[in-house]
């Protein structure tokens, strides 16, 4: 399951709790990219 299939799911069930679940996806694989650039 990608990112943005979690993101699509999410704003099918409940836009706004979509939405900030979607930044916290964001944040953390911007996160976990920043871990692996090391």
């Amino acid at each position: 399951m990608t990112l943005l299939t979690l993101a699509q799911t999410n704003r099918l069930i409940d836009p706004a709790l979509a939405q900030a679940r979607e930044h916290d996806l964001i944040s953390m694989a911007g996160t976990i990219f920043d871990i692996l650039a090391i």
